[in-house]
């Protein structure tokens, strides 16, 4: 059994986060700390968008019936993706 991972399984779920801080926020149900969760909020949905666009491409192939990842050494983005989501 794992641990508890905490941290979102792709881009679309860190901007749907990201969204309802922002909706929190725009709607009031905060009180005095929506300006934060607006600015948290839209921050996420930033990261999200960045991420989202230098997300890692998976190259498999098969052969005699094995599944082979084609993946080479990861550069900096990638790392980074997969340090941010559990990937």
């Amino acid at each position: 059994m794992q641990g508890l991972d905490p941290r979102p399984g792709s881009p679309g779920q860190l901007a749907l986060i990201g969204a309802v801080l922002v909706g929190l926020a725009w709607i009031g149900l905060v009180g005095l700390a929506a300006r934060p969760f607006l600015y948290v909020g839209f921050f996420l949905v930033g990261v999200a968008l960045i991420t989202w666009l230098l997300r890692p491409r998976r190259r498999t192939v098969y052969w005699r019936g094995q599944q082979i990842d084609m993946t080479g050494s990861l550069r900096w983005w990638e790392r980074l993706y997969y340090l941010i989501y559990r990937g």
